[in-house]
């Protein structure tokens, strides 16, 4: 699902993943800080106001709680992941224009830690899946699926350096679970 989020008068969109039928959504911290008011944006263009119920910065994931029922993602396990098996990122890449892609890769490596800003400071994240499949602003909370179909991370970064292309990251389901 796309998430739509104000904070400070600027607009930011995102990705998250139902988990739950009665309505819970993970997705990244940076997407939905906790007590925030969000729009879900669903892929026939439906809209649904709903509230950011926990975050944590550390780990850079948050839960969403929309009001209904819906069909959520099976959740796998990075226990079994290994380099080089085939992944797919799904998010809303780049606003709402490119809205629900699904770009496709491999994993690059796993239990990796990332460098990221953090309001004017640093933070590492650690235990990262790494991946080609293009990850973009936007992408952020989007589920990361194995071949089967389970979630087994949730994306998150990418490194934006020059000289740098397909280095992305996602955390591991395990760690949300």
């Amino acid at each position: 699902v796309g998430i739509a989020n104000v904070q400070n008068g600027k607009q930011g969109i995102g990705s998250g993943v139902f988990v739950t039928m009665d309505g819970y959504v993970l997705t990244n911290h940076h997407v939905a800080a906790a007590g925030n008011e969000v729009v879900l944006i669903f892929s026939d263009g439906a809209k649904q106001s709903a509230r950011t119920v926990w975050s944590s910065k550390a780990l850079d994931l948050a839960v969403i709680k929309a009001e209904g029922n819906f069909a959520c993602a099976a959740l796998g396990s990075v226990e079994s992941v290994r380099a080089g098996e085939s992944v797919i990122a799904i998010g809303t890449p780049l606003a709402l224009q490119f809205q629900h892609t699904v770009t496709r890769g491999i994993v690059s490596a796993v239990d990796r830690t990332l460098q990221v800003p953090s309001e004017g400071s640093t933070a590492f994240l650690e235990q990262l899946i790494q991946t080609d499949a293009a990850i973009n602003p936007g992408n952020s909370g989007g589920a990361m699926v194995n071949v089967y179909g389970q979630v087994i991370g949730i994306t998150s970064a990418k490194l934006v350096e020059e000289g740098y292309e397909g280095i992305g990251f996602a955390i591991p389901i395990d760690n949300a679970k």
